[in-house]
């Protein structure tokens, strides 16, 4: 158990470290064992990280290495922030985390008992026709591409997970997109922490604009002036996409007439 993902991220950087082979292996399911010890050996592991990083660290420690070998791809971004100040937070009640843990002893449970969770037919035609190539065919292109590819294996695990949570052997399409919206988010999360490139340079053009106006944020009239030469269902495709990111928000300004629309970055 380490505190922060940050001191993994260093251990992994060290010559000689055989943790990011390790962390890839453990994705892939394969047997674990050590090399010097042989009398440490995980069979079949099922094994799940959870870490903790600021953008600032994992920016600082992010090896190319890693990221081309496929380390970083296995791990699902999901960007998140405070948006409340709480001062006197308490945390969950004893009443919530014990119904929880009811139904977390419930689920799995249910889930040891199933040998094989498949799609429902109308989920499998969606994951063919429609989830598959938006995952498998990424524009961005470079490290987004990188940090992205196993996209659409991870799709079918966190669908598997859904139906699991159901109660269910069987992913049916409402388990497959929000699956989807799922990594989605992971993606727009990837684009944000490394440096909120999107394959666009338009959005580009637009998201650096809207960080510069912080904290007063970017007009609909300034984003008009921005893309003069641009139609305005073309500036409003381009302030959509800039949404899907995450800490971007549209606002109305009240101004004593007709509210005016803004972009905002939280970030």
């Amino acid at each position: 158990m380490e505190s922060e993902y940050a001191v993994t991220m260093s251990r992994g950087r060290r010559e000689g470290s055989s943790l990011p082979g390790v962390l890839r292996q453990a994705w892939d399911g394969d047997s674990l064992s050590s090399m010097v010890r042989d009398s440490l050996k995980a069979t079949d592991p099922h094994i799940a990280i959870l870490g903790h990083i600021t953008l600032e660290e994992f920016r600082a420690k992010m090896q190319d290495s890693e990221m081309a070998g496929g380390t970083y791809n296995r791990f699902l971004p999901v960007f998140c922030h405070r948006n409340l100040i709480l001062p006197g937070s308490r945390g969950a009640s004893a009443e919530l985390i014990t119904n929880l843990a009811a139904s977390w002893r419930t689920v799995l449970a249910d889930a040891a008992r199933v040998d094989e969770v498949e799609f429902s037919a109308l989920a499998w035609e969606l994951y063919c026709e429609g989830v598959y190539p938006a995952l498998s065919g990424d524009a961005a292109g470079g490290v987004i591409t990188q940090f992205t590819a196993r996209a659409a294996p991870y799709v079918q695990r966190v669908a598997m997970v859904y139906a699991l949570c159901d109660h269910t052997a069987t992913i049916s399409e409402t388990h497959l997109r929000a699956a989807w919206q799922l990594l989605n988010y992971a993606r727009a999360s990837a684009i944000h922490l490394l440096g909120g490139t999107t394959g666009d340079p338009k959005v580009n053009k637009l998201a650096e604009a809207v960080r510069a106006a912080d904290p007063d944020g970017l007009t609909a009239d300034r984003i008009r002036r921005l893309f003069k030469n641009a139609t305005r269902p073309e500036r409003d495709r381009l302030v959509a996409q800039l949404l899907d990111l995450p800490t971007y928000t549209r606002h109305q300004k009240p101004t004593g007439g007709r509210p005016t629309t803004i972009v905002k970055y939280a970030g």
